[in-house]
């Protein structure tokens, strides 16, 4: 039961999403996590790592980032809310977390961020500003696919 009213509440959540083009994230129905160093700046510069599940819909015309976990020191303080958050394609380089929120040593966002993806399975953090408030987090570094299938994303 919970299981189905998670699939319903994440399939609900990616609906508002932006749904005026057609992205396709595929294969469907499947997670794949991402790891690697993130440097976050949120009051304080911290070196963490991190683990971040993209998640695709039944019908391939959406995802989210279902799960992101940062660990190591103070990282542990810091947590992203209110998941999933949809997923936009931008071109074939680039995608929008859209709606991410965190908290930890003050609430940031909820924002937008845009991150490179990499069809070798690589998503990077450049520079990625979480806000309101201004500057409120500041996201770099590189994750690459550790398990679950390669994913294809197509704006």
């Amino acid at each position: 039961m919970n299981r189905t009213m998670f699939a319903v509440a994440f399939a609900l959540a990616l609906a508002g999403g932006s749904a005026a083009k057609a992205d396709t994230f595929s294969p469907a129905s499947v997670t794949t996590r991402f790891a690697g160093a993130l440097s976050v700046t949120h009051t304080i510069s911290l070196t963490c790592s991190a683990t971040l599940d993209i998640t695709t819909s039944t019908t391939t015309t959406a995802a989210g980032v279902s799960s992101l976990n940062i660990t190591g020191g103070l990282c542990g303080l810091i947590s992203f809310n209110i998941l999933p958050y949809p997923l936009d394609a931008l071109t074939t380089t680039a995608i929008d977390i859209q709606n991410m929120r965190v908290s930890g040593f003050s609430t940031c966002g909820p924002d937008t961020v845009e991150v490179g993806w990499s069809p070798a399975q690589i998503i990077t953090f450049s520079s990625a500003v979480i806000e309101p408030p201004v500057n409120c987090m500041i996201l770099n570094g590189s994750l690459s696919r550790v398990s679950g299938p390669a994913l294809t994303i197509t704006p």
